[in-house]
């Protein structure tokens, strides 16, 4: 019968917690000054933070990223090879060599 008291006193740690961590979401303030002008520990604000947080599912976050792509305006540098009479293989700059030799002996032993 003494899990029920403990049980409690977890959801009114818990409730305490909550409040201040939305109270400072709303705040905007940094942690350790919103911890100081309400005389809270930081470690246990840090630690009741994670701990909702992980019993909410906030563990994953997507954060959107943006990518800036520049245009060069010109064309890559290509090199054209040409295997007997039948096949013209164009290659950019960033090719890859063992995908090259992979073509080429291909190529070969079917021209």
């Amino acid at each position: 019968m003494q899990t029920q008291p403990r049980k409690h006193l977890s959801s009114i740690k818990s409730e305490f917690w909550s409040g201040h961590i939305r109270a400072w979401k709303e705040s905007e303030l940094k942690k350790s000054k919103y911890c100081r002008q309400n005389g809270l520990s930081r470690h246990a604000f840090y630690y009741w933070q994670k701990k909702l947080d992980r019993s909410n599912g906030s563990d994953n976050t997507v954060v959107p990223l943006s990518f800036m792509v520049q245009a060069t305006g010109t064309k890559e540098k290509t090199l054209s090879l040409n295997i007997g009479q039948r096949f013209q293989i164009d290659i950019q700059d960033d090719f890859n060599c063992e995908v090259l030799k992979k073509l080429i002996n291909t190529l070969e032993s079917i021209s």
